[in-house]
């Protein structure tokens, strides 16, 4: 019975049923999806890009100097983003939709990848890869993640030719698209490693040489305005005194600091729900069928531990997102020893597997449903939420109130406070923000039902003090905006 489950689970009418379900969610639950933070800070970086040929974060003022000029910035992807928003205009949608360009991208690389087997091994491969939580999010969402991946697997896709047909045009693109994944984020460094070291077990020197040569120029883009306007120095400074997080004690750890973050780079795999289900059928992939995927799939499983190993040294921190980066090539994986242990008689195997898959797949629904209740027309609320605001005046509100708005007010965010609040030994309170928002003449400021709702918040309740600063000019169950006096 467990025998026959096994089969229909993965490339029978279950798995069918499962496909098209998974894929049905997936794009009904991009209607109206919810802004994450980091799409705010990237969006108006490659909004202020497109508008005045340099990056900046005007919506927080006060911090590192970013309202004048932002240093660190991810240039490939704010690249990609500025151009985005020149043909398609200035939206969350647009630079969601781009993202999801790239995710669809890579989709079809891993259909290319597996197009000699059958169709339920690459479909498969597509199913654990969209129904991992944290992909279901990042496939539109516009942040790094999914770029660097698309560069990085096709980078992977190339090498992957060019051993097969011994043709430098496949080195050329593949070394062009590792140092293009490196632009978009510092982490893509990982498939240029990857790419030189590949080539080095492999015993190809001089073609390792080649494809370094061909990194290093296109990777130095990132470099070379910083170097050309003698701004390394403040880059670097930025980098180690970043609001809340601080690169500082990863580098001065030294070579402890290194070997630290090699032993625990296991907590990426296990670092939450999101992240879970992928991790564990990977792990017992390996655990089961190491011996048949690297006798017949050793490329791809090479490639794939020099880039864990490389993000483990080379990564900024040990955040579960960069997972994004190897997903497909674990997700291939997966599936090729799904059909390697599909062929077996082990039962106790195959049920293990159909618990751990029953397991993603739960925490596939879980995220669902959690993203459907985050649902929200931004677009509409933030067009309602102007109607009680005059024109070109200063507004200090929810980040995401940028879109849309950014032409029509002066905007800042409350993440300045949140900034600022570390420099301090006490937590600001309503009082003070309200009296520092006057002196720096904020003409409006607007509160949303998460800021009423969050614990540690400083308007927690909506809880307005008695003040001669600011007034309540509009409430709904979502929003309160304050007008200033005079």
């Amino acid at each position: 019975m467990t025998d026959i489950f096994f089969g229909s689970l993965i490339s029978g009418k279950i798995f069918r049923i499962i496909l098209a379900l998974c894929t049905l969610v997936f794009f009904i639950s991009l209607i109206h999806r919810d802004i994450q933070t980091d799409e705010n800070r990237l969006g108006e970086q490659s909004y202020w890009f497109l508008q005045e040929g340099q990056v900046n974060l005007k919506s927080i003022p006060f911090i590192l100097n970013w309202s004048e000029e932002f240093l660190v910035y991810h240039k490939g992807i704010i690249w990609i983003g500025a151009v985005t928003i020149l043909v398609f205009g200035w939206s969350v949608y647009s630079l969601k939709i781009i993202t999801l360009v790239f995710f669809l991208v890579s989709v079809y690389i891993i259909l290319l990848l597996l197009r000699k087997y059958d169709t339920a091994v690459r479909f498969m491969a597509l199913l654990l890869l969209i129904t991992v939580p944290l992909m279901f999010l990042r496939s539109f969402e516009f942040r790094p993640e999914v770029f660097v991946m698309s560069f990085g697997l096709a980078s992977y896709f190339f090498i992957s030719k060019y051993f097969q047909f011994q043709s430098v045009k496949f080195l050329i693109l593949s070394a062009t698209l590792a140092a293009l994944a490196f632009l978009c984020h510092l982490n893509g460094v990982i498939f240029c490693v990857s790419g030189f070291l590949i080539l080095v077990f492999r015993s190809q020197f001089k073609n390792a040489l080649v494809f370094g040569i061909i990194c290093a120029p296109i990777a130095s883009v990132y470099f070379w305005p910083l170097i050309y306007y003698n701004n390394l120095g403040e880059w670097w400074n930025n980098l180690r005194n970043w609001p809340s997080h601080s690169f500082s004690s990863q580098v001065d750890q030294g070579v402890w600091g290194f070997i630290l973050k090699l032993i625990t780079e296991h907590k990426r795999f296990f670092w939450g729900p999101e992240v879970i289900g992928i991790s564990v059928l990977f792990l017992l992939s390996l655990i089961t069928r190491l011996k048949y995927l690297w006798k017949n799939h050793s490329l791809i499983v090479l490639y794939l531990t020099i880039n864990i190993v490389a993000l483990a040294l080379l990564g900024s921190h040990k955040a579960s997102r960069y997972l994004v980066y190897h997903l497909p090539f674990m997700a291939v994986i997966i599936s090729l020893a799904l059909t390697s242990i599909n062929k077996g008689k082990n039962l106790l195997v195959k049920y293990v597997f159909s618990a751990a898959i029953l397991l993603e797949l739960s925490f596939f629904f879980f995220q669902a449903y959690d993203t459907f209740e985050k649902k929200r027309n931004h677009s509409l609320i933030h067009r309602e939420l102007s109607e009680h605001i005059e024109k070109n005046s200063s507004v200090i509100a929810p980040w995401n109130f940028i879109y849309n708005e950014i032409d029509n007010y002066d905007i800042y965010n409350f993440k300045t406070y949140e900034y600022l609040q570390e420099q301090r030994d006490e937590p600001f309170t309503a009082l003070e923000i309200l009296e520092d928002l006057n002196e720096r003449q904020v003409d409006y400021l607007i509160l949303n039902r998460i800021m009423k709702e969050e614990r540690r918040n400083w308007f927690k309740g909506w809880d307005i003090p008695q003040n001669t600063f600011f007034k309540e000019v509009f409430r709904t169950n979502e929003y309160l905006i304050l007008k200033r006096n005079g």
